[in-house]
Formats: C-alpha cells, sequence, structure tokens
C-alpha cells in the first residue's frame, strides 16, 4: 500500500498533466498485463517441481522484490523533479519552456487547424 501510494505520486509529479492518461494506461497494461505471464510461470513451475516448491520459490522472490528499485537511480532522487513545461521553485531565469507539440502533420487535427 505504501509503494503503491509512493510510485503513483511521484508518475504523477514529474508526468506533464496532458499526459496522466497515457502514462497511468501504459503502467495498468505493464502491471495488469504480466498477471498471465506469471499465471502460466507459476503453473508450469507448478508441473515441474511441484506445488509446495513453487509456494516457495515465490515466497523467496518476493522478499527479494525490492532489489530492483533499491540498486537504481530513485534512491538518489533528493527532491521532486518539475514536470516538463512547468518553472521549478528554485529556478534562477523562472521562467517555464513550453513543451506543448504541435499537431502532426498528416493528422484530422493538423488539417482542422489549416482551415
Amino acid at each position: 500500500a505504501i509503494y503503491n501510494i509512493n510510485q503513483v505520486s511521484f508518475r504523477q509529479a514529474i508526468t506533464p498533466e496532458r499526459m496522466q492518461g497515457r502514462m497511468n494506461a501504459t503502467m495498468r497494461f505493464i502491471v495488469w498485463g504480466t498477471i498471465p505471464v506469471g499465471t502460466i510461470t507459476g503453473g508450469f513451475l507448478g508441473g515441474l517441481i511441484g506445488l509446495h516448491e513453487t509456494i516457495w520459490v515465490g515466497a523467496i522472490a518476493t522478499l527479494f522484490a525490492f532489489v530492483p528499485v533499491f540498486l537504481g537511480p530513485v534512491r538518489s532522487i533528493v527532491t521532486m523533479p518539475q514536470p516538463a513545461g512547468q518553472t521549478a521553485v528554485n529556478d534562477p531565469t523562472g521562467e517555464a519552456v513550453d513543451e506543448t507539440p504541435g499537431p502532426v502533420v498528416g493528422s484530422p487535427r493538423a488539417s482542422l487547424d489549416q482551415e
């Protein structure tokens, strides 16, 4: 529960508002999309080495699930980064950069903008 609150807050803090929906959909696809892979792997492993042994493998793997986060760059973050296009509180220039993309050439929106 604590991990989920922290990771969602972090993702929302560093993702521009216009990209929040895509980011959330992508994360849900990655997280929920791996469930069938784990189910198939667990069933295969259960048939290969037995159910009790498979449960032990899962329990031990769960104990070490923190290792990628622990060894990754997330630990070194001291302050929350600002999303693109927003001015940081301690930014010496005080200027925000507008990184809003324009319409893609050939898209329906681009043809509407030209009319």
